[in-house]
């Protein structure tokens, strides 16, 4: 179990005690620069805890490169794992025709619009066999390396490795479930959120070039933000 983390003190140990509980081989927790609480935090709660530098690419990568294991899950810190979710998983990756996954996601929200949300991701991994982060994604390791890992690239690093694994054999989606923060949702607005989210990913789908897609979502994460600072 591989961890990326950044400034995540409220978040991370509920995402690894939710790992703990699938009895995982080891759990990682790769830090890109954290200037909270996260690492102490890692250090009390995970097998091992790694400094890399800062990217969620470069740092699952990093993690990836030290696991141990066969098969490699990697968690979002702002997610938490169902029970039995790993034993699952590994279970499909013992078919030979399998070589990836992800977990079935469900937002930490009761409102109807998150289940849409949910139910849009299910029919992405089913329609076009892309696997976002936040859904859990988990791999053999063998073919992880082969085909390179995650592109470090600023953005979509979870569907450019998609794409990659497609060449090694089928990604499946499993009936386990990886619990989802709300959180953008709830600073940024729903509506407005989807429709960035969506508004990239579709740029992102007919080819827009990743440089300056990451300069305009990090300037609206920049926005939120000091609103959020300015706010408080």
């Amino acid at each position: 179990m591989i961890i990326p983390t950044w400034n995540e003190e409220g978040y991370l140990a509920d995402a690894i005690l939710s790992a703990r509980q699938c009895q995982p081989g080891e759990i990682l927790v790769v830090d890109g620069g954290s200037d909270d609480a996260t690492v102490r935090i890692a250090a009390t709660l995970a097998d091992r805890v790694f400094l890399a530098p800062r990217g969620r690419a470069r740092q699952m990568n990093f993690g990836a490169a030290r696991a141990r294991g066969e098969f490699l899950c990697f968690l979002h810190a702002d997610c938490r794992l169902a029970p039995g979710a790993l034993f699952e998983a590994a279970k499909l990756l013992q078919r030979p025709h399998l070589v990836a996954g992800c977990f079935r996601q469900r937002h930490e929200d009761a409102h109807w619009q998150f289940r849409c949300l949910d139910a849009a991701a299910q029919a992405r991994v089913r329609l076009l066999g892309l696997a976002y982060g936040d859904q859990g994604i988990f791999v053999r390791r063998d073919i992880f390396l082969q085909s390179g890992g995650f592109p470090e690239v600023p953005l979509f690093e979870d569907a450019l490795l998609s794409r990659r694994l497609r060449r090694f054999g089928k990604l499946a989606l499993a009936r386990s479930t990886v619990f989802v923060s709300p959180r953008r949702w709830q600073q940024n607005g729903f509506w407005r959120q989807t429709f960035l989210n969506w508004l990239f990913a579709t740029a992102f789908l007919f080819g827009a070039p990743l440089p300056p897609l990451a300069r305009v979502y990090n300037q609206r994460r920049s926005l939120i933000d000091l609103r959020k600072t300015t706010m408080s």
